[in-house]
């Protein structure tokens, strides 16, 4: 159990910088999502600027998502071996039916981008986004601030 650190501050700082990093995104990400949905307007920036932007952040949160934080969560699940790993496993194949739907929007825009579609697109993104948001809190909740020396943030 952790046998690759030396102690388990250091275990968890480097995955906690991780997600603390991803969090910060999924953030940016949520306040651009209602900049582009009319929550909270923004002039500042033309609309096709904005979707662009958005849909980057949105492809560089999944991307983190499977590719650093899921892949480090299961990792610190296995190392405690309390079968924490085995609660959410289910969770994976889910996470990565979400992101065809998020690679899907993002292929709409970037490809056929129909203005007449967006806003109802715009709708089942917003749900997809809620969705994913929830598996993952569960994720870091069952793998990592159960397992850390302090708890959950929220």
């Amino acid at each position: 159990m952790l046998n690759d650190c030396k102690t388990a501050e250091e275990r968890f700082g480097g995955v906690s910088k991780i997600i603390d990093r991803w969090l910060e995104e999924r953030q940016q990400l949520v306040k651009l999502f209602c900049q582009l949905t009319g929550v909270h307007p923004s002039a500042a920036r033309p609309v096709w600027q904005s979707l662009q932007t958005f849909c980057d952040l949105l492809v560089d949160y999944a991307s983190m998502g499977h590719f650093e934080v899921y892949e480090q969560l299961m990792l610190e699940g296995k190392e405690f071996a309390d079968g924490s790993d085995q609660k959410v496993s289910g969770l994976i194949p889910q996470l990565e039916e979400n992101t065809q739907k998020i690679m899907a929007f993002h292929d709409f825009l970037n490809e056929r981008c129909d203005l007449h579609e967006l806003a109802d697109r715009a709708t089942r993104l917003g749900e997809i986004l809620e969705t994913r948001f929830g598996m993952e809190d569960e994720m870091l909740e069952v793998l990592h601030y159960a397992h850390s020396p302090e708890k959950s943030p929220g």
